[in-house]
């Protein structure tokens, strides 16, 4: 492996962080701007999404995957 290759492979994690970093900063400025244009409708949608996961059984989801994997 040349030292190109080598500086190209250790800047890969930081470009992908900063990579992520946009993208999550593009959708929150994008939720915003929905939420301020919308307001009821994005209320709605919080309560509809908040109940869903409310009555979702997370809790054994995650206990079932984690058993899952102690057995793997």
């Amino acid at each position: 492996m040349d030292h190109s290759s080598a500086e190209v492979l250790a800047e890969f994690p930081e470009r992908g962080l900063h990579w992520a970093k946009e993208q999550f900063e593009t959708v929150l400025s994008e939720t915003e701007d929905y939420v301020r244009e919308k307001p009821a409708e994005s209320l709605l949608c919080a309560l509809v999404v908040g109940y869903i996961l409310n009555r979702l059984p997370v809790g054994r989801i995650l206990g079932g995957l984690f058993r899952l994997l102690i057995v793997v």
